[in-house]
């Protein structure tokens, strides 16, 4: 009977311990969590053309020009308080088209762009050199950020320059 004693409490007592290793005290931590919504980059084409016309086949080599004021405007809106990095590149324009529908040869030209903002002043008045890689502040104007970006360039044309349509696009990108 004794020995039937020791055998309970020794249940018993094993019971408590094992009831009381599952009971313990669950240990808990907290972390701040945070998010910041950035206004995405919208660049829309206000007015303007990047069209140089006819010209007639020059008999020496010529720059034909066209300025950021006369030719394509574009308007960034963006978050406040955000520096706007750009990139842009000359663009190749082709007569191959013009030579597919008429005959005569392939030849290509070469636009160089010269683009300019004047801030959120839609008026074209001391406009500022956008160096392609460099980063620039559009002004805050409330909950977004505006900048105008002008963009003009030239064409150099070269003596017995194959006639044509020529064409090509010319491509502007934004990043934060």
């Amino acid at each position: 009977m004794m020995k039937c004693r020791y055998i309970l409490f020794f249940l018993f007592l094993l019971l408590f311990v094992t009831t009381n290793s599952y009971a313990q005290h669950n240990p808990q931590a907290s972390s701040v969590v945070r998010v910041s919504l950035v206004k995405g980059i919208q660049l829309n084409q206000i007015s303007g053309n990047l069209d140089f016309g006819e010209i007639i086949q020059p008999t020496s080599q010529t720059t034909i020009r066209k300025s950021p004021d006369n030719g394509v405007v574009f308007l960034l809106n963006s978050h406040p308080n955000k520096n706007v990095s750009v990139q842009y590149s000359s663009s190749t324009l082709s007569n191959s088209n013009w030579v597919n529908d008429n005959g005569g040869n392939t030849s290509s030209l070469t636009f160089n762009p010269e683009v300019v903002h004047t801030g959120s002043n839609s008026v074209f008045q001391n406009p500022v050199e956008m160096i392609s890689g460099n980063s620039y502040s559009p002004a805050n104007a409330g909950s977004i950020a505006l900048m105008n970006i002008w963009v003009g360039g030239s064409l150099q044309i070269v003596p017995n320059q194959p006639q044509g349509d020529y064409s090509g696009t010319f491509t502007i990108t934004l990043a934060y």
